[in-house]
């Protein structure tokens, strides 16, 4: 019994004395690199996988047919392509945005109110899905000026 009170005294005198931690636990872990690189690696890896948003295209004038045949379905045709700024049921273009102010004669009624008319918009598209993004101002034109432009074409006219 003795020499067991003994051996216990000493491994007692051997351990270091239990003491609260003065720091928290994560704090006192030594500094381990290879797991600083490790969760670095994933974290720029996670920020690669997204996919990068499209820088936004520049402002640029487009000038055409602005064509509104039925309700809420409404393209401009230019030189280029015809944008879309709405359709019926689908994706319009978010907002209000400034309708041309036309005069009477700059706007041909093939539908009731609805129809054509030769305009230029002020705004952004995107040349991939042939949307019209946004538009800060529009103008009307004369109907002459687009059907005699030759960049529309015959093709152009709704």
């Amino acid at each position: 019994m003795v020499l067991r009170q003994r051996l216990w005294l000493r491994l007692q005198a051997t351990q270091l004395p239990l003491r609260r931690p003065s720091a928290p636990v994560l704090l006192r872990r030594p500094f381990q690199p290879l797991l600083v690189w490790r969760a670095l690696v994933v974290v720029l890896a996670l920020l690669g996988a997204r996919p990068a948003a499209a820088a936004p295209s520049p402002l640029e004038i487009r000038c055409g047919w602005l064509v509104n045949p039925t309700p809420a379905n409404i393209w401009l045709r230019d030189r280029d392509r015809e944008w879309i700024i709405g359709v019926q049921g689908g994706d319009q273009l978010g907002g209000d945005w400034p309708w041309p102010a036309f005069a009477p004669g700059q706007w041909q009624e093939l539908n009731g109110h609805y129809g054509r008319g030769c305009a230029c918009i002020r705004g952004r598209v995107d040349p991939d899905s042939g949307r019209v993004v946004e538009i800060q101002h529009s103008w009307p034109r004369p109907l002459q000026a687009c059907r005699e432009d030759p960049a529309l074409g015959p093709r152009s006219q709704p």
